[in-house]
């Protein structure tokens, strides 16, 4: 249970937010609700970045611990004499809890392998985390869609983590973009001490200007009227 639910490098210390102690289970907050906020994931990173593969280890032996107390259950159904119905409750228990953690230990690894590539690079991170990304999201889709209803077992709340996944997915692309406008700015300098004049440079300074675009504040329409600054509006709204 403890391997499941907690990342016990981060549990086993005592760590301190604006003057408060967080709970050990600092990931999965009102004991439902699986956090994707960078502030949480990224200390969580940072305190165990030292035994990160350990960590995520964990994760998956609290799943073949649960399917072996499963197996056991199975193996003694034939001698239960009576209360054969709160056995296959137990029965049904103990295969949430292995669902559940099917899907936290995918999540687990998706986060600190995208932490780890965040902070050193590493490609085979890089290929691990999009790894148990894809394979987090197949989990968490049937985790949900068979105990969503379920009152007895109630499937665990993943929409923050799923909103997480999203932005995580656009790193990428947004660390490309990235290069790339560094490679034009580059360009810009470089031909604007060459040529400031030059029909090159006033092309590139387009360019670069058309592709920060959409990270740009937008300008409200120009009529000719002064306008109140609560009529602007921001790309980020």
């Amino acid at each position: 249970m403890k391997k499941g639910l907690y990342i016990s490098e981060f549990a086993k210390k005592e760590v301190k937010a604006l003057g408060l102690l967080p709970p050990p289970m600092l990931w999965i907050f009102e004991w439902d609700i699986v956090s994707a906020g960078n502030s949480v994931l990224s200390n969580l990173y940072y305190i165990s970045r030292d035994k990160i593969d350990q960590m995520i280890a964990e994760g998956y032996e609290a799943v073949a611990e649960a399917q072996n107390m499963k197996r056991s259950l199975a193996a003694i159904k034939a001698k239960i004499a009576k209360n054969h119905q709160q056995f296959s409750i137990l029965m049904d228990s103990t295969g949430y809890q292995i669902d559940l953690f099917e899907v936290l230990a995918s999540y687990r690894a998706f986060i600190l392998n995208y932490y780890r590539w965040i902070d050193t690079g590493d490609r085979i991170s890089a290929q691990a985390w999009r790894q148990s990304l894809q394979d987090f999201k197949n989990r968490e889709t049937r985790h949900t869609a068979k105990y969503a209803a379920n009152l007895d077992f109630p499937a665990f709340n993943f929409s923050e983590a799923q909103a997480g996944a999203r932005l995580a997915q656009n790193t990428i692309s947004s660390r490309n973009f990235s290069v790339l406008l560094v490679v034009m700015i580059s360009f810009i300098v470089i031909s604007g001490f060459i040529s400031p004049r030059s029909p090159y440079t006033k092309g590139v300074r387009m360019s670069v200007a058309a592709l920060s675009l959409p990270f740009r504040p937008s300008l409200p329409f120009d009529s000719g009227r002064p306008v109140h600054p609560a009529g602007c509006r921001y790309a980020f709204n």
